[in-house]
């Protein structure tokens, strides 16, 4: 049957053959060689050689300047893809290295990633489609073709499925494989929108708790009489009129003491301190403390012949060498005599004490001569002795006040120091009192305090080292009953493996004494057991366990290579349409009536554009269509 025209058909204007090809081919395989913008490239320059003739042919198709008035959603689509990849990356730069950020309504970044990577698939589809469905049209356009190519083009433009078969049927060269290869890439970037954010446990502050340490700028003692204590502010009292051991704070004498029984095998205690979270960390800062130096001194000290002992002809005992200052320590020993241990103020011109010039506020020197193995056993009743192959150990340590900068943290409820400095100079202050300034350079939080030791506060603490006959005095040695004795503070030293360590731990017991000093005091009044002092108080950071951002940016090199070359990818799509007259058809089925079919014209000769498919939708929204089997007719619709 012979169909029927109607008043819409195009003019000759509007033929869609574009200029023929050298090589004719019907086939989609066969002519899908050479280069993907080869279309592009020979579409324009068989432009420029049509647009030469339009003039002399009046009959010859006219050439049209590039229009994309057609192609508005998908360049909207396009630009709103470009602006939704920049607002997720800003976003995600935001946040990187940050807290997992916290929003109304449970709302999530994994909730912000997945909408931002579907808005970006969505509409970089969107041209990728409509591209897709273009070049079919375009396919057509250039010579004749296969009429089952369009159908290729179509399955394309609606999922993998189809780019997979058209990529088959293309072998990769067309153009259109390029849209093919970008649809089937939208299916993978949900996945590296996901990957692009990754989630990180670690510490960071918690502003709702807080952290704090102890320092001490001074030191006051009890305060109090019953207790021992010192002297209040204003009221110096001659030192020969106080009798000093007794005036000993109770918290720094039970501090001292602890120190020396403190296994070496167990911990030191940690200062006073709140960390609520289990994990804190402070800036360095500077507090009043002990040091002490000790240095070996076993060559000062030799073997000499001593008294004869009953059953044995060994009797030697412990003497201080030819160029030692050793001989009040060892003047009273015998070849019964194991260890003798002293405390002492130092003399200014003793000669240990040149390397500490510059130490200003030195409490106390303890020395000690010390027999470690190979002595004689008792044997008839008679004891123990030194012999001339009992090996030895002598050392000194000086105890001195200092400034010392820490850096504190607790990890997992672990307390850790770190001493990074020590100034040791002071001057002069109000009623002798040591001033400690030191440089107010560095990163300390209290860089710019000073320190102070009163008078009776250095006297009293000096004088627990050199004038208490049970702390660091006397000698261990064998009795008549050939047993060893001595004082207790002597004799627990003479079993310890490392006396060194003992002494090293009763400047850090004094010290934390110092730190916790108010705050003990306080505590005793009725505050809390974790209660910190104002005055002693510096302030650190609470960390508690974060979730933290990481962003992982190479993740996003796929979004923007498929943004970049969908852009690319439409642009020669548009061009490659006005090269070859080709409206913007895009998967309209209107094109194949409108310009594929014989018949379809105005009965009073006039021509409308129909380039688009909203054109062909306006103009088919006039006309009515039947099609039955080998029939269809077209009338205008009422």
């Amino acid at each position: 049957m012979v169909p029927q025209r109607s008043s819409y058909e195009m003019d000759d204007h509007t033929s869609h053959t574009c200029p023929p090809h050298v090589e004719h081919t019907d086939s989609l395989i066969e002519s899908s060689q050479g280069s993907i913008l080869e279309s592009v490239f020979e579409g324009l320059t068989n432009v420029t050689q049509s647009a030469k003739s339009v003039d002399g042919m009046s009959h010859h198709r006219k050439v049209k300047a590039l229009r994309a008035d057609g192609w508005i959603w998908e360049i909207l689509s396009l630009l709103t893809a470009c602006a939704s990849l920049i607002g997720f990356m800003f976003l995600l730069k935001k946040y990187d290295n940050q807290a997992s950020p916290q929003w109304p309504h449970g709302l999530s970044l994994n909730t912000v990633v997945s909408v931002m990577s579907t808005m970006f698939r969505i509409n970089v589809l969107v041209p990728v489609a409509a591209g897709m469905s273009q070049m079919g049209w375009i396919w057509l356009a250039r010579r004749e073709r296969r009429l089952d190519d369009i159908s290729c083009f179509d399955a394309a433009s609606r999922g993998p499925w189809g780019c997979l078969r058209l990529l088959g049927r293309t072998k990769f060269g067309h153009l259109a494989s390029l849209g093919a290869w970008l649809s089937i890439a939208c299916l993978a970037l949900g996945p590296f929108f996901q990957q692009a954010v990754r989630y990180d446990q670690r510490s960071a502050t918690d502003a709702t708790k807080i952290a704090a340490t102890t320092v001490s700028y001074s030191y006051n003692g009890a305060r109090d009489s019953t207790k021992g204590g010192l002297p209040g502010a204003g009221f110096p009292v001659p030192i020969n009129v106080l009798n000093v051991d007794s005036r000993m704070p109770h918290n720094l004498r039970a501090a001292m003491f602890n120190a020396i029984f403190t296994s070496n095998l167990m911990s030191l205690p940690d200062p006073l301190y709140s960390c609520p979270t289990g994990n804190c960390t402070w800036d360095p800062f500077r507090t009043l403390g002990v040091s002490t130096s000790c240095f070996n001194i076993s060559s000062e000290v030799s073997l000499a012949y001593g008294d004869f002992i009953a059953n044995s002809s060994d009797g030697y005992k412990m003497v201080p060498s030819n160029t030692s200052i050793l001989g009040d320590l060892l003047n009273d020993t015998d070849s019964q005599t194991f260890m003798k241990l002293r405390s002492i103020v130092p003399t200014a011109n003793s000669s240990y004490m040149a390397p500490f010039a510059k130490v200003s506020g030195i409490l106390a020197v303890v020395e000690w001569a010390k027999v470690l193995a190979r002595f004689a056993n008792a044997v008839t009743g008679v004891g123990a002795h030194v012999t001339q192959n009992t090996t030895f150990e002598a050392h000194r340590c000086l105890f001195y006040f200092a400034i010392h900068e820490l850096g504190e943290r607790v990890v997992n409820g672990t307390y850790q120091v770190n001493q990074t400095a020590q100034f040791t100079e002071a001057t002069k202050g109000k009623m002798n009192s040591l001033v400690y300034k030191p440089a107010p350079h560095g990163n300390a939080t209290n860089r710019h305090r000073d320190f102070t030791v009163s008078q009776e506060s250095f006297d009293i603490i000096s004088s627990q080292f050199t004038m208490d006959p049970n702390f660091l005095q006397g000698k261990v040695e064998v009795s008549n009953s050939s047993s060893l004795n001595g004082p207790t503070i002597a004799f627990t030293l003479f079993q310890a493996d490392n006396v060194t360590k003992a002494m090293y731990n009763l400047a850090d017991y004094m010290t934390k004494s110092f730190r916790a000093n108010d705050s003990l005091l306080l505590q005793a009044q009725g505050h809390g057991p974790s209660f910190i002092a104002e005055s002693q108080m510096i302030i650190g950071r609470a960390l508690s366990p974060q979730q933290v951002v990481h962003v992982q940016w190479s993740w996003l090199v796929l979004p923007i290579v498929v943004l970049l070359l969908t852009a690319v990818f439409l642009g020669v799509v548009i061009l490659t349409s006005t090269a070859c007259d080709v409206g913007a058809w895009k998967d309209s089925p209107l094109t194949l009536f409108f310009h594929a079919m014989e018949g379809v014209r105005d009965d009073g000769g006039r021509t409308e554009d129909l380039d688009t498919t909203d054109a062909m939708n306006k103009a088919a929204s006039r006309m009515r269509v039947r099609v039955r089997k080998g029939d269809w007719t077209v009338d205008e619709a009422d």
